[in-house]
């Protein structure tokens, strides 16, 4: 069965997170949400590790910005997971 997961991620904790959750459950309800306070300058955050080894084939992530997944597209292992590992949905949850 394939699931569908939110990943929020803030930079810094003084920051609200609560708009992109807000987001991403507006367009999913169903949405197993992932969250954290972590520098998006650094693809090795432990949240992201946590889902990256979670999904399964099949499975949907949905971020609010893909800035949220990292602020660097040309990360080794941004690409691989994004070309190679699962299918990701990569709509805007405002959209």
């Amino acid at each position: 069965m394939s699931r569908i997961y939110g990943y929020a991620r803030i930079s810094r904790a003084q920051q609200s997170i609560d708009r992109q959750i807000r987001n991403i459950k507006n367009m999913y309800p169903q949405a197993i949400i992932l969250q954290e306070a972590y520098t998006g300058t650094k693809i090795d955050r432990p949240e992201w590790n946590k889902l990256f080894n979670r999904v399964q084939a099949g499975d949907t992530i949905v971020f609010d910005s893909v800035s949220r997944m990292s602020r660097n597209a040309d990360d080794k292992r941004t690409r691989v997971f994004l070309n190679n590992v699962i299918c990701i949905t990569k709509k805007r949850a405002t959209e």
